[in-house]
């Protein structure tokens, strides 16, 4: 066989935050993407996990459609000008680490006066080949 060109495709491997409960409302309370899922929980209070360089951004575009917004640091340092921008655009930083994430009785977000909370994913495509692998194989 031959080819002038091939493609592989092995696939992503979404990536979460180790934080308990997280995974378990991951597509209901927790979204991935401000520009996929926003409009469905604008206007509501939002919480932005930080889980890399990209969340300050995603808080800031989230900031656009909702007036309640929380930015959970996770322990990660931010800068002056990032918390002073933050500050003018009245989004709340809350330093202490995420320790859980809860279900009230209706298997809603509960805990916080959030209710959709954005965990946008790392990805990794070495764990979703080898997984390939191992169910082909």
């Amino acid at each position: 066989m031959t080819a002038r060109r091939v493609l592989v495709a092995t696939g992503l491997r979404d990536v979460l935050p180790e934080v308990p409960g997280l995974a378990g409302h991951r597509g209901h309370g927790v979204v991935h993407c401000p520009y996929c899922h926003g409009w469905e929980v604008r206007d509501e209070p939002i919480g932005i996990l930080a889980t890399g360089p990209a969340s300050v951004h995603h808080a800031w575009v989230f900031r656009r459609l909702t007036d309640d917004l929380t930015y959970f640091t996770r322990g990660t340092e931010l800068d002056a000008d990032t918390r002073a921008r933050s500050a003018a655009r009245h989004i709340r930083v809350i330093e202490p680490p995420v320790q859980e994430v809860v279900n009230d009785e209706g298997g809603a977000l509960a805990g916080s006066h959030i209710n959709a909370l954005l965990a946008a994913p790392d990805t990794d495509a070495a764990r979703a080949a080898a997984q390939s692998e191992n169910t082909t194989a």
